[in-house]
């Protein structure tokens, strides 16, 4: 298998599983939502996450991947609120007080709203610690090299997943739905 077609196997698979996870938990309609605005932004953002997360993946796997679905998550509703304020953030204007190590919770309660400690909060660090949990399975199961050019390739497809299903969860919580026009 060439190496791109093994990404690309790696990143549908945990797209669908999380797609899955999340549709069961009532997070998600069964599939991705979408839009360029928020694509475009992360593509924006993803070396200097990735710089971040990176050199927190050996101690911290979970954090690494999960992160970037606080991201999506505050993305979504940047783009939901005030799009035209949203688009003008840079990446470490989603950072705590600590930088990079407390995003989440300043995702969570300045950006989402949600009290620390509030069912809501609960409910998104649960399923994004899930969801990173997901991804980091998938990679030992797939018996990546720790620390190979295959890890980091698969790394970064992850984190692009964690990243989508962040932002879908914030879109479909705020009532966004692909429906097929007749």
């Amino acid at each position: 298998m060439e190496k791109t077609e093994m990404y690309d196997s790696f990143e549908d698979r945990l797209e669908a599983v999380l797609v899955k996870i999340c549709t069961e938990e009532g997070l998600l309609g069964g599939q991705v939502l979408a839009s360029d605005d928020l694509d475009g932004k992360w593509h924006e953002w993803i070396k200097s996450y990735l710089g971040d997360a990176i050199s927190e993946y050996n101690s911290y796997p979970e954090v690494a991947f999960a992160w970037a679905g606080y991201i999506g998550l505050g993305l979504a509703k940047m783009w939901d609120v005030d799009w035209e304020q949203g688009k003008m953030l840079k990446y470490t204007d989603f950072y705590g007080p600590r930088g990079f190590d407390d995003m989440d919770d300043f995702i969570t309660e300045k950006v989402l709203g949600f009290p620390l400690g509030s069912p809501e909060a609960g409910k998104m660090a649960t399923i994004l610690r899930r969801c990173a949990d997901e991804a980091i399975s998938l990679i030992r199961h797939d018996n990546v090299e720790a620390g190979s050019v295959d890890a980091f390739h698969v790394f970064v497809r992850g984190v692009e997943v964690l990243r989508r299903i962040g932002s879908s969860i914030g879109l479909f919580g705020l009532g966004y739905r692909l429906q097929r026009i007749q």
